[in-house]
């Protein structure tokens, strides 16, 4: 059930064609935004997000989440109690 809830957020989000199809490498940045300033562990947030990475390549905005194709940026921790929970995904083509 996670699974589809975050692949359909996913497609509500990027299937409207504001971000093209990956044809190449791309960098994932990612920014946690939590309501409480606790210690967070940076890997235990990249698992997390797994589902939010195959439901990107799912729909085409990464090509596989191998590293041939997905380069692992930025991870940022936010604390914001009117923001949060959220996860924003930056994208960008790697040359």
């Amino acid at each position: 059930m996670y699974r589809a809830q975050v692949r359909a957020s996913i497609l509500d989000l990027f299937g409207v064609g504001m971000v093209p199809r990956a044809e190449a490498k791309r960098r994932l940045d990612l920014t946690f935004i939590f309501r409480l300033d606790k210690r967070r562990d940076e890997d235990n947030l990249r698992a997390r997000f797994k589902a939010g990475l195959d439901a990107l390549v799912q729909c085409g905005l990464l090509i596989d989440d191998d590293p041939r194709f997905l380069e692992t940026g930025d991870l940022t921790i936010l604390v914001d109690k009117d923001r949060a929970p959220l996860t924003i995904i930056e994208l960008e083509d790697v040359t």
